[in-house]
């Protein structure tokens, strides 16, 4: 006690009032009822338990244990044990305490208050003025419901409309102003709002796979990795971008992920920007997948992920100095290799518009000799239109020509007899204007027709 106390240490005095015998009955706390001692069963001390009680309005006095003051009353209102500080200063608030055993005034305490209408303080900005406030000074804090019971949170009202967050009893959380079948999100300032799923490609909502698991996005770009060459190993993982550019030069060695870390059908892309060098793409067994060539572009595809090496499958992309369109392929390199499975190829695309030797050799203007008539004599009439066709006399004879129209034989003769034979030619055609052509012996002469008469070579 202070030096200033009505009281001292080692007796109790009173400063004013009356005596006599106490008011009331057994354990009833003394008051000065209009100038003398009173006493009411609402208001009790129990010296043996130390406890204090205070009943209104006939209540009944709690029963509950280890209680050191009870208050009941029966009253069809709010019941309240105030607490006001009057002051308005910055520091001045309302408070219930609880301490722990171990607390003391600054730790160990738990607190429900209320700050006054002029607080402010540098080391309390968690609220301000007029504000309440329920905490615990150094420990947890735990809120919550032993019974099968919701636990609410309210603003801005008491009306169940103004219920912002619930926790049921089973754990369910509803979020007032989230919206139904909506992801949960943070906005800008960081607070919780709801953002929408969608099947189409709709802007600033969540992807969500539609009836087939398939989902709808107008682009996804994938992961992309520029190295410059070097001489060390580039090992991939699960992790990696897929995508990967290679520049420099001196090639580049690149080791797959463990095919068992990825899905099959799993994809990476290798592009090869470098102005001389390969790049070489290992499996994860450091075995050879795909050599890939300055300028080439690979896409390998994993077919089987059942072990680490993988099975994987190389698909080339034409070359950076390769262009094609619907109809056109410009290629300036050269075609090591080719098959054109016996498709022809038109002549104005490169090819002879054949697929054989000999109508080849037509279609480009070529001729095909065909020598049949070796060891002729007597009168022979020839019939070719086409080709180059061979007479060989070694007797006594002549050979008549067929007619030039349309004709695109090449006719050869020779003379291999000691006599002359002759050429003629039909309805009335001529051979360099003579109608009759006459070989001398082992005389040799070439007729190919100008469409109207023959020409002698």
């Amino acid at each position: 006690m202070s030096k200033n106390s009505p009281f001292n240490y080692n007796s109790i005095t009173s400063t004013g009032g009356g005596g006599g015998t106490p008011g009331g009955s057994n354990t009833q706390v003394q008051f000065n009822d209009a100038g003398a001692f009173g006493g009411n069963a609402g208001f009790t001390y129990n010296k043996t338990t130390g406890v204090v009680s205070i009943t209104l309005n006939g209540a009944s006095p709690l029963t509950l244990a280890n209680a050191i003051l009870k208050a009941t009353n029966t009253v069809n209102n709010y019941t309240q044990l105030a607490i006001q500080n009057t002051s308005n200063g910055t520091i001045a608030s309302s408070d219930f305490i609880a301490t722990a055993d171990t607390g003391t005034d600054t730790t160990k305490y738990i607190d429900v208050g209320i700050n006054s209408s002029g607080f402010t303080s540098a080391s309390w900005t968690i609220n301000g003025p007029e504000d309440g406030y329920f905490y615990t000074s150094d420990g947890a804090l735990v809120i919550g419901t032993a019974a099968a019971k919701a636990l609410t949170l309210f603003t801005g009202g008491t009306l169940a409309a103004n219920a912002r967050l619930t926790i049921s009893s089973t754990g369910v959380i509803n979020i007032s102003n989230l919206t139904a079948s909506s992801a949960v999100v943070t906005d800008a300032s960081k607070n919780l709002t709801s953002l929408g799923y969608s099947t189409a490609t709709t802007a600033s909502t969540l992807a969500q796979r539609d009836a087939n698991a398939n989902l709808n996005a107008n682009t996804i770009f994938k992961g992309f990795t520029s190295v410059a060459a070097s001489g060390s190993l580039i090992t991939l993982t699960a992790a990696s971008t897929p995508i990967y550019l290679i520049t420099g030069s001196g090639g580049q060695i690149i080791k797959l992920p463990d095919a068992t870390t990825l899905p099959n059908g799993a994809i990476f892309s290798f592009n090869n920007n470098q102005s001389s060098g390969a790049i070489t793409v290992n499996n994860n067994s450091n075995t050879l997948v795909a050599s890939i060539p300055s300028g080439g572009y690979v896409t390998i595809v994993l077919n089987d992920n059942s072990i680490a090496a993988g099975s994987w499958d190389r698909h080339d992309q034409t070359p950076s100095n390769v262009s094609w369109s619907t109809n056109t392929l410009d290629y300036p390199g050269s075609i090591t290799s080719a098959t054109w499975n016996g498709n022809a190829v038109a002549i104005n695309r490169g090819g002879t518009g054949a697929t054989t030797a000999a109508t080849a050799l037509s279609n480009l203007g070529g001729q095909t000799a065909t020598i049949t008539n070796n060891g002729q004599s007597g009168t022979v009439t020839a019939t070719a239109t086409n080709g180059i066709v061979v007479y060989e006399f070694t007797g006594a004879g002549s050979l008549v020509l067929p007619t030039a129209v349309g004709n695109t034989a090449i006719f050869m003769v020779k003379n291999n007899y000691t006599l002359n034979i002759t050429v003629t030619f039909t309805g009335g055609q001529n051979a360099d204007g003579s109608t009759s052509i006459s070989l001398i012996p082992y005389q040799a002469l070439q007729f190919i027709s100008n469409n109207t008469n023959y020409n002698i070579f």
